[in-house]
């Protein structure tokens, strides 16, 4: 019997995707333009001239060591990037060009393998793939975009091991989490995907506690002793990452009501939102319990940005991914050129997002 393939697609797949990532990298460079870096950007900068021995331990500001601490893969590569383009701000714009790019293909297999319909995962790519906030160009020069990647990727393996009980998926999952740890906090993300799966699963109840104290210590023991050697080689932990940015978002910027909340969600998917309320009808009414075992398993993942001291658009928007899924199903199920009229109204809006938010400012 042949083996069922990882990942499959067709060439008239393939080419919608590249076209589409294409369009909106082009889209954003032209439309939108690339901006100087600054903040978090600066950061990421002393964190790769350090790397390369070109900065002092002395010299690096504790949030420059927190990027190390956090994101080390994802300096290196921009680093390694950066011996073609002797820059470094290129170095890292290159890579999360090429993530960017693995963020749509991994989100429409993701998309694929839960409704099995070609339709409903290319309108939930799209969705994805011109949110605001995956082509807005700050992008460029922080390593978020990796982050998104891992999370999306070690679902897409947590839900085919679900699926299918085949242990490659299990381990993958796992693997793929532990990668994703070393790019962006949030990259480790999809372990609880598989956590949340393997609990729902029909799997006896010792073992569900074997498979996730097993995959927990697999998953764990890598970034931990990392995190033990940084701390003991540059005396700074990860708490004091989470304790300054506690301190800023509640005392000297505040920036964790429920207001601001709403304000964040609301601009974070724009009108993707009535596409997803109509998308959450159609599941309610069209039940399935596995795929809504699925669905459930992508909440863990998806409300982690509530556990960050503030929030901020670029940290919520790992609850885009489940958004784009549920809307993806409700324009499959819509008139074609309604939903076409819908997804051009959606792209058009994200694109003019900086503009429209100066005239639709809600006033709290």
């Amino acid at each position: 019997m042949p083996k069922k393939a990882i990942m499959k697609v067709n060439n008239k797949v393939a080419i919608f995707l590249g076209v589409l990532i294409l369009a909106n990298l082009a889209a954003a460079y032209f439309w939108l333009g690339l901006e100087t870096p600054q903040r978090d950007a600066l950061n990421y900068y002393d964190a790769m001239k350090f790397l390369l021995g070109q900065k002092a331990q002395g010299e690096l500001e504790g949030l420059a060591t927190a990027r190390i601490l956090t994101s080390p893969l994802m300096l290196y590569i921009s680093i390694f990037f950066s011996f073609f383009t002797k820059n470094l701000y290129s170095g890292i714009m290159i890579a999360n060009i090429i993530f960017y790019s693995l963020v749509v293909c991994a989100f429409y297999f993701l998309a694929h393998e839960i409704y099995e319909r070609k339709k409903i995962a290319l309108f939930g790519t799209i969705l994805m793939a011109a949110n605001y906030y995956l082509i807005n160009p700050v992008n460029a020069y922080l390593v978020d975009m990796s982050g998104w990647f891992f999370m999306i990727i070690a679902s897409y393996f947590a839900i085919k091991y679900f699926k299918n009980k085949i242990n490659k998926y299990y381990y993958l999952a796992i693997l793929f989490s532990v990668i994703g740890m070393f790019f962006k906090e949030y990259g480790g993300l999809g372990i609880l995907t598989l956590f949340a799966l393997i609990l729902l699963s029909d799997l006896s109840q010792k073992e569900k506690i074997k498979k996730i104290f097993a995959g927990g210590l697999m998953f764990a023991v890598l970034p931990l002793a990392y995190h033990i050697f940084f701390y003991l080689k540059f005396h700074f932990s990860y708490f004091w990452a989470y304790g300054f940015a506690y301190h800023q978002y509640n005392f000297v910027t505040p920036n964790h009501s429920f207001s601001l909340l709403v304000k964040v969600l609301g601009w974070l998917f724009s009108l993707g939102w009535f596409l997803f309320f109509y998308g959450t009808w159609r599941e309610y009414r069209d039940f399935d319990k596995i795929r809504f075992k699925i669905l459930i398993s992508l909440l863990p993942p998806a409300l982690a940005f509530l556990l960050w001291p503030g929030f901020v658009q670029r940290v919520s928007f790992i609850l885009v991914p489940l958004l784009a899924l549920v809307a993806g199903r409700g324009l499959a199920n819509m008139n074609k050129y309604l939903a076409v009229l819908l997804v051009a109204a959606y792209i058009i809006f994200n694109y003019n997002i900086t503009s429209l938010l100066d005239i639709i400012n809600v006033p709290f």
